[in-house]
Formats: structure tokens, C-alpha cells, sequence
């Protein structure tokens, strides 16, 4: 059985741009989780919400769990990818706060378009 991990981000607490002056984030690079062993042989799925600051560089900063489901399977798999995400740099040198991800664990194969 194949295994694919998805990754959506909710990206929260970023103005659109021309609002009030804030660029919009713009993500660069990402990192796909890896699916936690006794998870996958078990057959579960769940996913995790993250919130994290992103800095005035493009790096994440503090990733911190908000909900799981299942609770504490996906936890420590979630923030170590999403730690390793980049965004692009804020041009105004001040980076974003409060933006929240969520990273899906599903198992199956998928086809994309």
C-alpha cells in the first residue's frame, strides 16, 4: 500500500494585500511529514492544527499543536515538517504571526490532475 501525506495551510491572521499595508505570505518550500510507523500499521489517519510565526526571513518559528485528531499520533510529525517549511521574506522586515496550518495524514494512493 502506498502512502501519501497531504498538506493543506490555513494561512490566519495575514491581511490580503493593499488592506492595511500587510504582504500577503507566499510559501516557497515545504517539508512532507513522515507518516509515523505504528500509525500506518495500525491503518489510522488524522490530522494536526499548527499555529507558528514566521519570520522576517521566511523561517518558521515556534510551531505549536492546537488539535489533533487522533490526539498525540500525528503531534511530534505535524511540528517537524512544518518547522521545516519556508515562506517567502517579508519585504517590510517584520515577518507574520498567528498563522495556522493544518497537516493531513491519509493513507491510500491518490491520483493528481
Amino acid at each position: 500500500m502506498r502512502c501519501w501525506i497531504f498538506a493543506l495551510a490555513l494561512l490566519v491572521g495575514c491581511a490580503a494585500p493593499g488592506g492595511d499595508g500587510v504582504p500577503p505570505l507566499r510559501f516557497v518550500q515545504g517539508a512532507v511529514p513522515t507518516y509515523p510507523t505504528a500509525a500506518k500499521a495500525a491503518g489510522l489517519e488524522g490530522w494536526v492544527r499548527v499555529r507558528y510565526a514566521v519570520g522576517a526571513d521566511g523561517a518558521v518559528l515556534n510551531p505549536q499543536v492546537l488539535e489533533a485528531s487522533p490526539e498525540g499520533v500525528f503531534d511530534a510529525s505535524a511540528r517537524a515538517a512544518v518547522a521545516r517549511w519556508r515562506y517567502a521574506p517579508d519585504p517590510r522586515g517584520l515577518g507574520w504571526e498567528g498563522v495556522e496550518s493544518v497537516v493531513r495524514f491519509e493513507l491510500g494512493e491518490r491520483v493528481l490532475p
